[in-house]
C-alpha cells in the first residue's frame, strides 16, 4: 500500500473514529484482502444501557384507529399541497413561456412608440411593456342563428382577462359583441381566405371544424384590436356553464339593472342569482332595441364583479373545485396547471373588487344587401389605447 493510501486510511480512521466517539457507535477500518487499494469500513451501533426502563402503554383500538385516520388525512393533505404547488409552478412557467415564444412582439400604437412598442409615450407619460402580464380570453357563445351562419354559435360575450403576476392584480376588459374589426374568414374546407371587417361576434361562427378553432379565431380578432398584444389562451363556454358556476358558488348577488321579461327579476331589486335565473340575467337582450347588446354588457360586467367577489375568499382549492365542476362543459387550451396558477394569482392579489373595464365607441348602422339593418360598434382609438396600456403596460412617470 502506498504512503498516500496509508495516509488516506489513517485520516478516514481518525474521522470515523472521532464520529463514533460522539455517540453513533464503534467504527473499524480494515484493509480489503481482495483489493489492496480499498478498505472495509464496519460500524457497530453502541447500545445504551438505561438504569430505569419505562413500560410502554398500549393504545386502545379506538385511539389507534383515530391516530391512523389522522395520519392518513395529514398525509393526503401534504400530498395535495405538494401537488398543488407543483401545478402552480408549472402553470407559471407555461404561461410566461408563451410570451417568450412570441418574442413579446408588439405592434406600433396610435401614440408615439419606440423599441418595437416596448415603450409608449401617451399624453405626457411614458409606459413600458410589462413582461409579467399573462392573459386569456373568456368567450361565451350562444346559439343565435344568422343568415349564412346556421349551425354555428356566435361570440355573445368576449372578455380579456389580464393577470399582472408581479403584483397579482387581475383586470377584465369587456369587448362589445358588435365591435367592428378584422375577422379571419375560411372556406368550406377550413382554409384561410381573407380578413374582412365585420362584427367581432361573427369571428366565432366561421367555417372551422371545432369550437376550439373558432375560439382561437376570436382571440386573433381581440389581439388585432389591441395592437397585437400576445394572446394564446381562451376559455369558451355556453349556457350551462353560467348556470352551474353561479350555483356552485352559492349564488351571485346583484341589484338588477334591468327588468328581465319572463323572470321574477325587476329593476332595482336585489337577487341572489343561480341556475337558469343567472343565465337569464346575463343573456337577455331586446333585439328590437338599438344598442341592447350594450345594456346586456353592463349586466354582464356587473355579474363578473359580483362573481369574483364571491370566489375571492374561497382559496385556490375552492376555485379549483368550482372549475372541476364545470370543466366538462368548457372548451379551453388552459391546462389544470395554468388554471391553478391563475387561481393563485387571483387569490393572492387584491381582487375582491375586480377591475372591469369596457371598450367604448359609437354605434353606426350598417345595411345588408337585402336592406336589413345591423349595428356596427366602432371603438374609440383612445379607449382601445388606454385599455391596452392599462392591461399590458406599466406607467414609468
Amino acid at each position: 500500500m502506498s504512503k498516500q493510501q496509508s495516509d488516506d486510511e489513517e485520516i478516514a480512521t481518525s474521522v470515523l473514529a472521532g464520529h463514533g466517539r460522539h455517540g453513533s457507535g464503534e467504527v473499524t477500518v480494515l484493509q480489503d484482502p481482495n483489493d489492496p487499494d480499498s478498505v472495509i469500513i464496519r460500524t457497530r451501533k453502541r447500545v445504551r444501557k438505561h438504569a430505569h426502563r419505562t413500560k410502554k402503554r398500549k393504545m386502545s383500538p379506538g385511539v389507534r384507529a383515530l391516530v391512523v385516520v389522522l395520519g392518513v388525512v395529514l398525509g393526503l393533505a401534504t400530498a395535495v399541497g405538494i401537488s398543488l404547488a407543483i401545478a402552480v409552478h408549472m402553470g407559471n412557467m407555461n404561461l410566461h413561456k408563451v410570451l417568450e415564444d412570441k418574442g413579446e412582439a408588439i405592434g406600433n400604437t396610435a401614440a408615439k412608440a419606440s423599441n418595437d412598442g416596448q415603450l409608449v409615450e401617451y399624453k405626457g407619460h411614458t409606459y413600458e411593456y410589462n413582461k409579467d402580464v399573462v392573459s386569456f380570453v373568456l368567450i361565451g357563445h350562444d346559439d343565435e342563428q344568422l343568415a349564412g351562419y346556421e349551425g354555428r354559435s356566435l361570440a355573445d360575450t368576449i372578455v380579456l382577462f389580464t393577470f399582472n403576476t408581479a403584483n397579482n392584480k387581475v383586470r377584465a376588459t369587456v369587448v362589445p359583441r358588435n365591435t367592428w374589426c378584422g375577422v379571419d374568414l375560411f372556406d368550406e374546407n377550413g382554409n384561410y381566405t381573407t380578413t374582412r371587417d365585420m362584427q367581432i361576434t361573427l369571428s366565432h361562427g366561421v367555417n372551422l371544424p371545432t369550437t376550439g378553432e373558432c375560439a382561437q379565431n376570436t382571440v386573433r380578432s381581440v389581439s388585432r384590436l389591441m395592437y397585437n398584444m400576445p394572446m394564446t389562451y381562451y376559455v369558451d363556454f355556453g349556457r350551462e356553464v353560467v348556470s352551474n358556476a353561479a350555483t356552485a358558488v352559492g349564488g351571485v348577488q346583484v341589484e338588477a339593472l334591468e327588468t328581465i321579461p319572463g323572470t321574477e327579476i325587476v329593476e332595482g331589486e336585489t337577487y341572489l342569482l343561480d341556475g337558469d335565473l343567472a343565465y337569464s340575467y346575463v343573456s337577455y337582450r331586446e333585439t328590437d332595441k338599438d344598442e341592447s347588446a350594450l345594456d346586456r354588457q353592463e349586466r354582464q360586467a356587473q355579474f363578473i364583479r359580483a362573481f369574483a367577489a364571491k370566489v375571492a375568499g374561497m382559496g385556490v382549492p375552492g376555485i379549483l373545485d368550482v372549475y372541476n365542476g364545470i370543466s366538462a362543459d368548457l372548451v379551453t387550451n388552459l391546462g389544470i396547471s395554468e388554471v391553478s396558477y391563475l387561481a393563485s394569482c387571483f387569490v393572492l392579489g387584491d381582487n375582491a373588487e375586480l377591475e372591469v373595464a369596457q371598450l367604448k365607441g359609437k354605434t353606426k348602422v350598417g345595411r345588408e344587401a337585402d336592406g336589413e339593418e345591423y349595428e356596427q360598434y366602432h371603438l374609440s382609438k383612445d379607449s382601445v389605447l388606454q385599455n391596452t396600456l392599462a392591461a399590458y403596460y406599466t406607467q414609468k412617470d
